[in-house]
């Protein structure tokens, strides 16, 4: 059996937590305060735990940037609690999509760079 590389696993903390905040939207727009509440929770901690995993050493600037990025989101979902607001989860979708985007890209590569180098040797 084989396990999901890093990089997937990254790609999937990305989607589950645009699942939850999608789901959170649609919960405010049906007013079910417990389900928003529930959603949001659950997109904070992927958040917080792809905040928690980053590594400064080797990130370097990247790592800064998302840790900024990271902390804003957190943020905008405590504000989306609080104010019910869709306008703030709409904010966090478009940069959670983008930054997935970018990083399938960046998965992608590594991919076949290290596929290019278990087939050379």
């Amino acid at each position: 059996m084989t396990t999901a590389n890093r990089g997937h696993l990254l790609l999937m903390l990305y989607e589950a937590a645009i699942i939850n905040v999608k789901k959170a939207l649609e919960a405010i727009n049906k007013k079910d305060l417990k389900a928003k509440s529930h959603h949001i929770g659950k997109a904070h901690d992927i958040i917080n735990e792809l905040q928690n995993t980053l590594d400064f050493k080797v990130g370097g600037q990247i790592a800064i940037d998302l840790d900024r990025l990271y902390s804003y989101m957190t943020e905008q979902l405590l504000h989306a609690n609080l104010h019910h607001s869709t306008e703030s989860l709409g904010v966090i979708l478009t940069i959670l999509n983008n930054l997935l985007s970018g990083w399938k890209v960046a998965v992608e590569q590594a991919n076949r760079s290290s596929t290019g180098k278990s087939e050379q040797t």
